[in-house]
């Protein structure tokens, strides 16, 4: 799906003032040219822009700021456009909503959106839905002026009394932990700077818990321990991943309370550790062995067994179970086998003696249960053919019957079901509400298209059948990332009903470099094979016009982070095949960035992309390489998105991107770029801004193909 992410507040002022622009400012900025030669294994690459990569340099705010004013202009004749769409969208929404509540530690936590707010209001209740309602924390008051805010899941004590509040108003991943008393609703002094997005964990004692720190590169790798009324500089260190291919990537509890586990990962190797919540300055001790291109995670520690899911001698992974006190890998003992083309996700429970699992195949995903006793597996049916399913536990009792479905698809609502281990029925709960929507009038089709080498490549598609049809000359969005073993789900956003009602379909391509039909799809997509992610995005977009699903003037893609590199190389194999393109906060200048281990996820992208300081991998990069791939052509019409303060792709690859695209662009389309200077990676956290900008790119797209 299209994941709108970039805050447009200042662009929305700028939309809404036309004196804020004077005459000739509908021409786009002209940035100043100072040429970096890069020498690299006998080869030079010249960079006009690497100027735009010194945040500190004041001429870089400007030039932003006039990309922006520049942007608003253009889009301004749009304005009439953008205010049908997001009154569209607005309708569609539900405006109020609450989570389903979840029992933990005898208390029902659940969050409400209310009606005229941006963010959830978090909730608990005492022993039944019926009891006093107890505020937790709102998050409205967090965000003061910012636009930008991320609020995570507050973390309650064993006793239930305090709660770790951690929250990022820039979405720069640096977070703020301050700790609030739930009975009293007073803050406590405790305040730490710092924290990475990984949850914290209390101890038992009700007096410390654990964090992660980021270092300079915002690389998540130093597990902390914190004492209640101790400054933050007296934090103990517990561990440090020293390695800066690895970071830590989670902590967690057993069911039982008794172990913290936290991992640490590269992109093809893990490491997990444990340590007693009981005892929590106790040093960690490792699971087993980090082990290259073996990967681990502890699904949980009952009755002295260790369970993990592992692809330890099964590429598609299996479930094992392996003794407290010999985990050698050797030792490991299937309790569900690897089952071929089936790939099992890391999501997985132990609950009623059964394993809950996730599992994917050809990009559809499965509930699977296994019976610990009898050693069966089923998948739990559903009747659409096209469909995401997640899974998640309504309580903490070990024994319960019971676990809760959440169903979407591109035509169906997110749907809530309860359902019985035992008797194996589904209860509805809930839908989404979805206002003006009528479900009938939506198809979606699944099928798969062969690529130039012969691979069959998954898609899935959506269109409304009353203003659609296959016959070349309705509009078409193309949706693309499949990069790190991973792909977007088939959920349901009610905004891209504004598109398919106007004669647009939508397309997903489950590229290799995904997750569509396991760890071989993603080996065949990642460093030396990483074309064959473009090539599949290419040969299926020609497959479509081919077979007039839509037309070349017609066509329409987007891609966001990796996906939006995805579009860099895409516009550069095909500027021809496209009339418009979106690429949201865009990867782009590849080799320059990973030969700086200093960015942000550089040394941990080296098993991904490929590193540039060995000769062949260099080579290779050199070919794909959005932003060194620029040529000559007549290049669609372009979007791109930044976050000034990105530390997963930083801003200045969308600006130098559009500003060489603009150097060597032989055609007249326009190539815009929207700078959020207030927000990071995933742009603006509230809901009505992130409305805005959906409606403002829509109105891109629409106008381009019409």
């Amino acid at each position: 799906m299209l994941d709108f992410m970039v805050k447009p507040s200042m662009l929305w002022l700028m939309l809404n003032t036309v004196s804020l622009f004077s005459p000739g400012q509908e021409r786009p900025p002209v940035p100043k040219k100072v040429p970096v030669v890069f020498e690299e294994f006998s080869h030079k690459r010249v960079d006009d822009y690497y100027w735009m990569n010194d945040k500190k340099d004041p001429a870089v705010l400007e030039y932003i700021q006039q990309e922006n004013a520049y942007s608003a202009a253009m889009l301004k004749p749009l304005e009439a456009l953008q205010q049908v769409l997001l009154a569209e969208m607005s309708a569609r929404q539900a405006k109020s909503f609450s989570s389903l509540p979840t029992k933990r530690n005898g208390y029902w936590y659940y969050e409400r959106t209310e009606e005229g707010k941006s963010y959830p209001v978090y909730y608990r209740r005492r022993g039944n839905m019926q009891a006093e309602e107890e505020l937790i924390q709102d998050a409205n008051l967090l965000a003061g002026d910012s636009k930008a805010l991320f609020f995570r899941q507050p973390v309650v004590s064993p006793d239930n009394r305090l709660a770790i509040i951690s929250y990022n108003t820039k979405g720069d991943r640096r977070d703020s932990v301050r700790i609030k008393n739930l009975v009293t609703q007073q803050w406590l002094p405790d305040s730490i700077s710092n924290k990475a997005f990984v949850p914290a964990l209390w101890a038992n004692d009700n007096t410390h818990f654990f964090y992660v720190v980021n270092d300079k590169a915002v690389r998540p790798y130093k597990l902390m321990l914190h004492k209640l009324g101790s400054p933050a500089e007296q934090d103990q260190e517990i561990w440090q991943e020293n390695d800066r291919t690895f970071r830590i990537s989670g902590i967690s509890s057993s069911r039982d309370n008794q172990y913290l586990f936290f991992q640490t990962i590269s992109r093809l190797s893990t490491e997990e550790f444990y340590v007693p919540l009981s005892d929590p300055r106790k040093a960690p001790v490792s699971v087993s062995p980090r082990q290259s291109d073996v990967s681990y995670r502890v699904i949980d520690f009952i009755n002295g067994y260790f369970y993990i899911l592992t692809n330890y001698k099964a590429p598609h992974f299996r479930v094992v179970k392996t003794s407290f006190a010999n985990s050698d890998k050797d030792q490991w003992q299937d309790v569900i086998p690897e089952a071929g083309a089936v790939f099992i996700e890391p999501e997985m429970a132990i609950v009623s003696n059964r394993i809950i699992s996730r599992q994917k195949k050809n990009g559809i995903t499965e509930i699977n249960v296994h019976s610990l006793k009898s050693h069966r597996s089923y998948n739990i049916g559903f009747s659409q053919k096209a469909y995401s399913v997640f899974f998640s536990l309504p309580d903490d009792d070990v024994n319960s019957d019971d676990i809760r479905l959440h169903l979407s698809s591109y035509a169906f609502p997110a749907t809530d079901f309860s359902y019985s281990l035992t008797s194996r029925k589904k209860t509805f709960i809930r839908q989404e509400e979805v206002n003006d929507f009528a479900a009938g009038d939506y198809e979606t089709k699944v099928f798969q298209v062969k690529a130039r080498d012969g691979e069959l490549i998954p898609v899935n598609m959506v269109f409304n059948k009353k203003a659609y049809r296959a016959d070349g000359h309705h509009p078409l969005l193309l949706g693309t990332y499949s990069w790190y073993g991973y792909d977007f789900d088939l959920f349901f956003d009610s905004s891209l009903i504004s598109l398919l009602d106007r004669g647009f379909a939508y397309v997903y391509v489950y590229a290799r470099g995904g997750s569509a039909k396991g760890p071989d799809w993603w080996a065949a997509g990642r460093g030396l094979n990483r074309k064959n992610t473009f090539f599949d995005v290419v040969d299926v977009a020609q497959w479509l016009v081919d077979n007039k699903y839509t037309a070349k003037e017609k066509f329409v893609a987007s891609g966001t982070s990796a996906g939006g590199t995805n579009i860099g190389a895409l516009v550069n194999l095909r500027p021809d095949l496209f009339r418009a393109v979106i690429a949201d906060v865009p990867w782009l200048d590849v080799i320059t960035d990973m030969k700086n281990p200093d960015i942000p996820l550089v040394t941990s992208e080296y098993e991904e992309e490929g590193n540039p300081g060995i000769e062949a991998e260099y080579k290779y990069m050199l070919t794909w390489s959005p932003y060194d791939n620029i040529k000559s052509a007549d290049y669609p019409a372009i979007l791109a998105t930044s976050g000034w303060y990105d530390t997963n792709v930083p801003f200045y690859h969308a600006a130098k991107w559009v500003a060489k695209i603009r150097d060597h662009n032989t055609g007249h389309s326009p190539v815009l770029l929207i700078c959020n200077t207030e927000a990071g990676h995933a742009g603006s956290s509230d809901r009505f801004e992130r409305l805005k900008l959906t409606a403002l790119k829509y109105s891109f797209l629409i106008d381009q193909i019409k």
